[in-house]
């Protein structure tokens, strides 16, 4: 298993060049997820997709964590 030190690490390997040419998500799903997030939470797109990944991963490091 892969381990990573940053979120950036994280979102760099899941998106690739999504972090510096903006977001171009091809699941039609995701991008209305993230689209309704960041409308909610009046943030752009990329921060959308930013915060869920952070929030899950946090997440999934409680479930982890003894």
């Amino acid at each position: 298993m892969t381990e990573y030190t940053t979120v950036r690490e994280v979102l760099f390997q899941f998106f690739g060049s999504f972090l510096t040419d903006g977001p171009n998500i091809r699941s039609e799903i995701v991008n209305q997820l993230a689209e309704e997030l960041a409308a909610k939470k009046r943030i752009s797109k990329t921060e959308a997709v930013r915060l869920a990944v952070e929030n899950e991963l946090r997440r999934t490091d409680e479930k982890l964590s003894p």
